[in-house]
């Protein structure tokens, strides 16, 4: 009987925040939605937690759920890289550029060396109409990826895209061409340049 509560206990809301990392990673999303509500019942405000709550209420359509749980993250704590970025991608995909373009400056300022917030900038500067923007932030993002990789890819088929957009045919062509050596299996990608 004793061992059984002293298992209970030991089985707190760090693990069942890590079980429902495993399941989301392994795509059994009604089972880490299960283990990610359990971690937030035993801490309500565990940021990772909420972020991950929030990951898993874009993949299903719950806007709602997912805005407060990154609000709340955010809250709990400011200087959340994953929590600024995944508001301002929220946002992004809410086709809400104005509010996507804060969160992001901010995890931008929180880990420089992380392409994907300067990335996310460039595609939403892009989005208002501010070519200059986001020409440079394109190329910022270009320079921080790691090379040969499928984040790097997902980047410079963004950039190239852009290029063309504006008339530059041959730079673009030349980014498009660079990604597709980079990772010739693109279907394989994500959202945000990461592997399934």
């Amino acid at each position: 009987m004793i061992w059984l509560l002293a298992l209970q206990l030991a089985v707190g809301p760090a693990q069942h925040y890590e079980n429902a990392k495993q399941d989301f990673a392994q795509r059994k999303f009604s089972e880490a939605v299960s283990e990610v509500n359990t971690a937030l019942q035993e801490s309500p405000n565990m940021v990772p937690a909420l972020v991950l709550k929030a990951r898993l209420a874009m993949f299903a359509h719950r806007p709602d759920v997912a805005k407060s749980c990154l609000i709340t993250a955010i809250t709990a704590d400011p200087t959340s890289e994953e929590a600024q970025f995944f508001l301002g991608l929220f946002y992004y995909n809410q086709n809400d550029f104005r509010l996507a373009i804060s969160p992001l400056q901010t995890a931008q300022t929180l880990s420089p060396k992380n392409p994907l917030p300067v990335f996310y900038l460039a595609m939403t500067h892009e989005a208002m109409g501010d070519t200059t923007q986001a020409l440079d932030l394109y190329e910022q993002a270009e320079n921080l990826s790691p090379e040969k990789s499928p984040q790097s890819a997902s980047i410079l088929v963004a950039y190239g895209r852009f290029l063309l957009s504006l008339g530059r045919t041959q730079d673009g062509i030349e980014k498009v061409r660079r990604a597709i050596e980079e990772d010739p299996n693109p279907a394989k990608r994500t959202m945000n340049g990461q592997r399934n």
